[in-house]
């Protein structure tokens, strides 16, 4: 992958960095519980520091395919974000929420030499 392509890849997970934290915030002051969501923000914020030091190595995959499963990724996390806001069901989609930053964080593994 070239330095443009780690680039966005990089970028796409601050970008769902930052909307889990966002909805931590409105999680908090809503008085849930938010630890299950703390842990995984930090275990995508590792996965960002080790992308971060890995930048002159060579990554594995084709940037397309990262980039759109990602794209894909943020998309739903978005969609679960908007539901959990919305108060719809919220239980179950803070639970798919989790789990969809799961996948993010193995698609970063998977890149990474």
């Amino acid at each position: 992958m070239n330095r443009e392509e780690k680039k966005r890849i990089v970028s796409e997970l601050i970008n769902t960095r930052g909307k889990l934290q966002r909805i931590q915030i409105d999680l908090v002051l809503d008085g849930e519980d938010t630890a299950e969501l703390q842990k995984k923000e930090r275990k995508l914020d590792k996965a960002i520091d080790d992308m971060r030091r890995a930048l002159h190595e060579n990554w594995q995959g084709r940037a397309s395919e990262v980039e759109r499963a990602l794209k894909l990724a943020n998309k739903r996390v978005q969609g679960r974000i908007r539901d959990i806001n919305n108060r719809v069901k919220r239980a179950e989609r803070l639970v798919a929420l989790l789990g969809d930053v799961e996948e993010v964080i193995g698609k970063v593994r998977a890149v990474l030499p």
